[in-house]
C-alpha cells in the first residue's frame, strides 16, 4: 500500500514540474534549449546535435524526451570584425504516461555577437527563437473510475466525463543574453539568462484560462584548463517556471588523448538526485552518457532509478585540430568559442 501512494505522490508532482517544461540533466549539452543566444557560439562551421532522456521507467509507462538541433555561424558583409551571426533550428518531442500526452515543438533561432574589448576576451551575445508547438492527448488510452467493474478497468465502458479537445497549436517565443570572458589563458567562462514563452501561449486543452508561465533561466560555465591533458569544466543552471523550480550544477573533467578525449563527471540536482556521466570525443563528435539515480523521497517508489541521458554533438571545424571544450578561431576576427558549447 505504501509503495501504491508513493506512486500516485509521483505521478502527482511529476505532471506538477515536468508538464511546466521539458529539460534535460545535460543542459549543456542542449544549448538552443539553454538559451536562444548559444546559437552560432562554439569553435567551427555548424554544430549537429541530438539528446535522448527517459525517466520513470522503474515506476510506470516512462517518460520520454528526444531533441534535435542545427546551428551555424554567419558573417555577412555588414557585420564588423570580430563579431558575427548565429542561425539555428531546434525541434523535440515529449511524451508522458499512460495518455501520450504528447509536446513537441520546432524553433528557429537568430544571435548576434560581438566582441567588446578588441582583444576577443570579452564577448556579448543576444539570441531570440521563435516557432509552433503542439500539444496532444489520447484520452482512450486513459483509465477512468466509470470503467472499473469490480475487479479490472474496461476501457469499453464509457467514461462518464466529457473531453475538451485533444491536439492544439500554439506560436511560442523566447530570448536571452549572455556574457562571455577569457581573463586568463587557462580560464573562461560565461553567465546568462533566458527568457522563454515570453508571449504566454496558450498550450491547456482548456483554453485561456490557463496561459503558459514564463521560464526563466540563469546559467554560469567555466572551463580551467589545469594543464595541456586535462580541463575541468564546471556549470550550473537555476530555472524557476510559476511554482516549479530546478537546480542543477556539477563538473566534468576533460581528459586529452591526443585529438581526442574522455570526459568524467558528476551532477547534482536540487531534488537530491545525483547523475554520475562519462563519454569522450573522438575526431569532433563527443557522446556523453549520464543515468539520473534517485536519491529524494521518492526512492522508495523509483528504487532510486530515475532514468538514462545521452547526448551526441557533431561540429564541422574550418582548418585542423579539434580543440575538446577549448577556445578557437574561426574564419575572419579569431573567434574565441567553447568548442562544444
Amino acid at each position: 500500500m505504501k509503495k501504491i501512494l508513493n506512486i500516485i505522490c509521483l505521478a502527482v508532482i511529476v505532471f506538477s514540474t515536468q508538464a511546466q517544461d521539458v529539460h534535460f540533466s545535460q543542459y549543456y549539452a542542449s544549448p538552443l534549449n539553454e538559451n536562444p543566444a548559444n546559437a552560432g557560439f562554439f569553435d567551427g562551421k555548424f554544430r549537429i546535435g541530438g539528446n535522448y532522456r527517459g525517466q520513470w521507467q522503474s515506476v510506470t509507462v516512462p517518460f520520454i524526451t528526444s531533441s534535435a538541433y542545427f546551428d551555424m555561424k554567419a558573417t555577412p558583409e555588414f557585420v564588423n570584425k570580430n563579431e558575427w551571426i548565429g542561425i539555428g533550428v531546434m525541434a523535440y518531442n515529449d511524451q508522458a504516461g499512460d495518455g501520450q500526452l504528447r509536446n513537441q515543438k520546432v524553433l528557429l533561432d537568430i544571435s548576434y555577437h560581438k566582441s567588446l574589448d578588441g582583444y576577443d576576451k570579452t564577448f556579448l551575445s543576444m539570441g531570440f527563437s521563435g516557432g509552433m508547438g503542439q500539444k496532444s492527448i489520447k484520452y482512450e488510452e486513459l483509465y477512468f473510475g466509470n470503467q472499473w467493474d469490480g475487479l479490472i478497468f474496461d476501457r469499453q465502458m464509457p467514461t462518464g466525463e466529457s473531453f475538451p479537445s485533444f491536439s492544439l497549436k500554439y506560436f511560442d517565443m523566447n530570448m536571452g543574453m549572455m556574457a562571455s570572458f577569457k581573463p586568463h589563458s587557462r580560464v573562461n567562462y560565461s553567465v546568462g539568462y533566458s527568457m522563454y514563452h515570453l508571449n504566454r501561449p496558450i498550450d491547456s486543452f482548456y483554453g485561456r484560462k490557463y496561459p503558459k508561465r514564463i521560464k526563466h533561466i540563469i546559467h554560469t560555465k567555466a572551463t580551467i584548463s589545469g594543464s595541456d591533458r586535462i580541463l575541468i569544466e564546471p556549470s550550473a543552471m537555476f530555472t524557476w517556471q510559476a511554482n516549479a523550480r530546478e537546480l542543477l550544477i556539477g563538473a566534468n573533467v576533460v581528459w586529452r588523448i591526443k585529438d581526442n578525449a574522455l570526459y568524467y563527471g558528476l551532477w547534482y540536482r536540487g531534488s537530491g538526485d545525483l547523475s554520475p556521466i562519462a563519454g569522450f570525443v573522438f575526431s569532433n563528435i563527443r557522446v556523453l552518457f549520464n543515468y539520473d539515480i534517485n536519491m529524494s523521497k521518492l526512492k522508495s517508489a523509483s528504487n532510486g532509478r530515475g532514468g538514462p541521458e545521452v547526448s551526441i554533438v557533431y561540429i564541422v571545424r574550418p582548418g585542423s585540430g579539434n580543440r575538446p571544450s577549448d577556445f578557437g578561431d574561426y574564419k575572419k576576427g579569431k573567434f574565441k568559442c567553447p568548442s562544444f558549447g
